[in-house]
């Protein structure tokens, strides 16, 4: 496996049969999420899966909260869970759920709240 160090939002993405985006279009602009939403989905193979988890609107950092974490000023968007499906409509929703996670990495104990989705891609029709 190799690691690569890129801007998302131009690098090409291969067809792949797993994506993971973990905090990744929370950090975009509306109108790059909406790019990156369809080329993440188009990259998916046949039965590929998509699993992304982002921060939702009830995370701490979406209500100004300065100990949310170190990294909320560079926070875009924070989802509502339902719209994350809509972001990929030729994908089917596998999981789509809102959980919170205790942070205790910096500050005082806190929770950030997430959503996780798991999308995958249909197979071709015959």
């Amino acid at each position: 496996m190799t690691g690569i160090c890129s801007d998302i939002r131009n690098h090409p993405l291969p067809p792949c049969r797993l994506v993971i985006a973990v905090t990744v279009l929370s950090v975009l602009t509306e109108a790059d999420i909406r790019e990156l939403s369809v080329r993440l989905a188009e990259s998916l193979v046949p039965g590929g899966m998509l699993l992304l988890e982002d921060f939702t609107r009830k995370d701490p950092g979406s209500m100004g909260a300065g100990e949310a974490s170190e990294f909320a000023p560079l926070i875009q968007h924070y989802f509502l869970p339902s719209e994350v499906p809509g972001l990929f409509p030729e994908l089917q929703t596998v999981t789509l759920c809102e959980f919170s996670t205790v942070d205790t990495s910096h500050g005082p104990t806190h929770r950030h709240w997430i959503v996780r989705y798991v999308g995958r891609k249909g197979e071709p029709d015959s």
